[in-house]
């Protein structure tokens, strides 16, 4: 175990999982067989730290649990990344009036017990403009359906402990700060 966290670098990656429980209450992390990108020949269990901004899990029935039924996660990929990696959905996707190899794309990954589902939406569409077939016909396109063998869910969402709803450790500071002013600006009336 302690090769396959040497191996994910895991030292970097808690510390990004620390600042994201500090800064926004909570720190998604995903566990995969092998690597996303497919360049690891040691096929082993990758750890991906994912943004809590960009993730959104199922409703958890238990306060205390930190294993959703499924989540979805949203991410900004350039054309470029979309031609390297699925250039037949990159050419059927439709990319707008003006685009080039940096405009981004939103890609959404839905993850469950079952499978992993990643799509690509394309750019929004104007009612009024012309059907051009090179800039691409298709508003979303179906990237890629991975089975989960695994049969659990592979998002783990832990959070820090909080009265009603994940925040960040520093969240609360200002409304202090406002109270303290207030009391601060009484205290000198009541002196004058």
């Amino acid at each position: 175990i302690k090769g396959m966290w040497d191996m994910n670098q895991m030292k970097v990656k808690m510390r990004r999982r620390a600042r994201f429980l500090i800064a926004y209450g909570c720190s998604p992390v995903t566990i995969s067989p092998v690597s996303p990108t497919g360049d690891d020949p040691r096929k082993i269990p990758f750890v991906r730290v994912r943004n809590p901004l960009s993730a959104f899990p199922s409703h958890l029935l238990d306060a205390d649990s930190m294993e959703p039924a499924n989540c979805i996660f949203h991410d900004s990929k350039p054309l470029a990344w979309l031609k390297q990696n699925y250039p037949a959905q990159a050419n059927l996707i439709y990319k707008g009036e003006k685009f080039n190899d940096t405009s981004l794309f939103d890609i959404l990954e839905y993850v469950d017990a079952e499978e992993t589902v990643i799509i690509c939406s394309g750019a929004q569409r104007n009612p009024g403009t012309r059907y051009e077939p090179a800039s691409g016909t298709s508003s979303v396109a179906l990237l890629e359906r991975i089975p989960n063998r695994a049969g659990i869910c592979p998002v783990v969402l832990p959070g820090r402990v909080t009265l009603d709803r994940l925040s960040g450790q520093f969240d609360q500071l200002f409304g202090m700060y406002q109270r303290q002013a207030k009391i601060g600006r009484a205290s000198c009336r009541e002196r004058v």
